[in-house]
């Protein structure tokens, strides 16, 4: 039974509250008061949050591209020549981004040197060869504003 049980005082302003709580590995709890009040989802893999996303964008543009990454999902278990080939299919910053911090062997012996060898580079290839002297220069006004909101996070890491 999904009815409301006790009715809410018609006195008091009501409103549905969504909450996300991020727990690291460190033995953090969230505590639910209520188990009959919420939905509660845990997304621990990568796997788990690119199938949701997925889901979320399906029918779009967007979820279209995102689900031609589910290789993603296997990458462990890929061969060293599939990694190949699909770098050489996909390679973008999300991808870069994605193997500097998942696969930092495949990053150093493939990506580090493309991104090296780019003639043209950005800030996130600045970032993601820890270039920190080429990363002052976004720190102007005008350079920040150009920064979308991942890319000023990143240069706050630098």
């Amino acid at each position: 039974d999904v009815a409301l049980q006790e009715p809410l005082d018609t006195a008091l302003h009501w409103g549905e509250d969504k909450a996300v709580a991020v727990l690291n590995k460190d033995g953090a709890r969230f505590e639910v008061s209520d188990v009959r009040s919420c939905d509660f989802v845990e997304y621990d893999s990568v796997a788990k949050i690119m199938q949701l996303y997925i889901a979320l964008m399906t029918g779009t543009d967007e979820g279209e591209t995102l689900s031609k990454f589910r290789f993603l999902m296997r990458w462990p278990q890929l061969s060293d020549s599939e990694k190949h080939d699909k770098y050489s299919e996909f390679a973008c910053h999300e991808l870069h981004v994605f193997l500097a911090q998942k696969d930092r062997p495949f990053f150093e012996r493939v990506v580090r040197p493309f991104l090296e060898n780019k003639h043209a580079k950005t800030f996130v290839d600045y970032w993601l060869l820890g270039e920190t002297d080429s990363l002052k220069q976004y720190l102007s006004h005008e350079q920040i504003s150009k920064l979308n909101y991942v890319e000023r996070i990143l240069l706050l890491q630098a």
